[in-house]
């Protein structure tokens, strides 16, 4: 499918989406045990003022009452909303299944325990056509459900009434980086992008390496600066889950972005350098602690990158010093 280039209207942009011809957008969401969130994310969907969408729910697999929510929704909205079931392979593989089964010209990712605020489709949607690229991202809010608290992320940057943006692919990189655009959801992508993906199975932070694939492929993204996606944080989520091969897997994905980065975006490759540095650190520590023998393979393997790398980690000046010296204690008191 070629992507749509939309003729240069320099600053004159056009503002009014009703104005415009609305391609279909398919708005993929992994399920796995999210009973008691599942209906208020599909609900935040259902109820945005974007109307040309389709909802793929995939099922990863889930033992609550998920499944009978996603069939519940689709004899609710047959025209909308699909439910794919599939034994249980993870978030990444999930989002994959959802791909390779959408019809839309542009896609989107909701994680099934968050949800979005009404304009979020809208507003991604505008911004690719308003600066002919091909992803849009935007900012979201953290939440805190145990004391309602909200959070924004990089909340100097949130302003309801700002305009979208361009930014450069290095403007893009240099704040990838820096813990930023991380996710799957909070973008829209043209379906195009996920050719020739690889995705990492079972484990989590899966998305840092499909983003530095996707990045990789273009010159600039839409950047809109408000937070319209609610990220919520719940105990027991893969991404607060405690030591166990899944949550190591994080260290595979740093390493393959770090190969990735280093072969495609030599740049940059200091930086992706410095994340899977920090990587190592923390999991070295928690090693340290557990002494749990079946994690011995993963010990060894964070140990030599360490040891291999040294001196390029040491003189590394993208991560701070204090985590340099606690990877070197944590290294040497095994």
């Amino acid at each position: 499918m070629e992507p749509h280039i939309w003729p240069n209207r320099g600053k004159h942009y056009l503002t009014d989406i009703s104005l415009m011809e609305k391609d279909l957008i398919s708005i993929i969401i992994p399920v796995y045990n999210t009973e008691l969130y599942l209906d208020r994310c599909i609900k935040s969907i259902i109820n945005q003022n974007y109307d040309n969408i389709e909802i793929i729910l995939v099922n990863d697999g889930s033992t609550d009452s998920s499944p009978r929510i996603c069939s519940r929704w689709m004899d609710e909205k047959p025209d909308v909303i699909r439910v794919i079931h599939q034994e249980n392979s993870g978030a990444s593989i999930a989002r994959k299944t959802g791909i390779e089964n959408s019809r839309g010209e542009y896609l989107t990712f909701i994680d099934s325990d968050d949800y979005a605020l009404p304009g979020y489709i809208s507003s991604m949607y505008q911004a690719i056509r308003n600066h002919n690229t091909l992803i849009s991202v935007s900012l979201f809010k953290k939440i805190f459900p145990e004391d309602k608290h909200t959070q924004p992320k990089h909340a100097f940057d949130t302003n309801p009434n700002a305009d979208s943006i361009t930014l450069s692919q290095h403007d893009i990189f240099k704040r990838f980086f820096k813990y930023e655009f991380w996710g799957y959801w909070g973008g829209m992508y043209h379906k195009s992008l996920f050719n020739n993906i690889i995705y990492p199975e079972h484990t989590v932070y899966e998305d840092y390496f499909v983003k530095a694939q996707i990045f990789a492929k273009i010159n600039s993204v839409a950047y809109c600066p408000q937070a319209l996606y609610i990220y919520e944080l719940h105990p027991g989520g893969l991404s607060t889950q405690k030591l166990s091969l899944r949550a190591l897997g994080e260290f595979d994905n740093a390493y393959a972005t770090w190969q990735y980065i280093s072969a495609h975006k030599p740049e940059f490759k200091e930086h992706a350098l410095a994340i899977l540095s920090e990587v190592s650190s923390k999991f070295l520590g928690k090693l340290r602690r557990c002494g749990d023998n079946s994690f011995s393979e993963y010990e060894r393997r964070i140990r030599a990158f360490v040891k291999n790398n040294l001196t390029g980690i040491i003189m590394n000046p993208h991560f701070l010093w204090k985590i340099k010296i606690k990877l070197l204690q944590n290294l040497l008191r095994f």
